[in-house]
């Protein structure tokens, strides 16, 4: 199992009300992953600004280039509003929160309730194995997709084409587009909004089996 840690300056506010929220009526959401608790709110010091990676400007390009809004024609692009409601509500119907970066990025810190599935581990020699985390099946010839699971898929942000690369292999191997959902800004606009990350701490072999309640 994947344990989860928090900063304390990304802790739900525990005095007073919350200053900074999710929405105007909404200040955090909690969801039960694996029998722990997870809360999912923003920072709450207001003169905080980002030291970490992602106030990076610049990156060599290739490989990080800005990706486009729309990474495919009939894939929805979503907003932090959308992944917090897929949290909530999808995940307990058999959703994944699909962090599609390599493991060293993993591990260094992620988006609470998601799963690390490598966009490389999408090809076609690993792609039987690994859909099979996505409720696909393989009979040795073709994919069933009949009953794929809705996904979000993310990355390092918009200027990280590995998410867009997963994507593109699914959809490629047959996938339904509207089980597909991309979440464009992934790590980069998450910290930009001080929402809390999980920081996985032991490596898994990421079957998938997350019990969400």
């Amino acid at each position: 199992m994947i344990k989860y840690f928090y900063l304390p300056f990304f802790l739900f506010t525990l005095l007073g009300a919350s200053q900074v929220n999710l929405t105007p009526t909404l200040s955090s959401i909690s969801v039960k992953v694996n029998g722990e608790r997870i809360r999912i709110s923003r920072m709450q010091d207001t003169n905080h600004k980002l030291r970490n990676e992602y106030s990076l400007t610049s990156r060599v390009s290739p490989p990080f280039e800005i990706q486009p809004y729309t990474v495919l024609e009939g894939i929805t692009t979503i907003s932090e509003l959308d992944v917090f409601k897929f949290i909530q509500y999808t995940l307990k119907k058999g959703g994944l929160l699909i962090d599609a970066r390599l493991s060293n990025w993993f591990y260094q810190s992620t988006i609470p309730s998601a799963i690390n599935i490598p966009f490389n581990t999408l090809d076609k020699s690993n792609a039987p194995k690994t859909l099979q985390k996505f409720a696909v099946t393989y009979n040795g010839k073709e994919f069933n997709f009949s009953k794929a699971k809705k996904i979000i898929v993310f990355d390092n942000g918009p200027w990280c084409p590995q998410s867009s690369k997963a994507i593109h292999t699914l959809v490629a191997l047959g996938y339904p587009k509207d089980k597909i959902l991309y979440y464009r800004g992934g790590m980069q606009y998450w910290s930009i909004l001080g929402l809390i990350y999980a920081y996985p701490t032991e490596e898994t072999d990421n079957k998938g089996n997350i019990n969400v309640q």
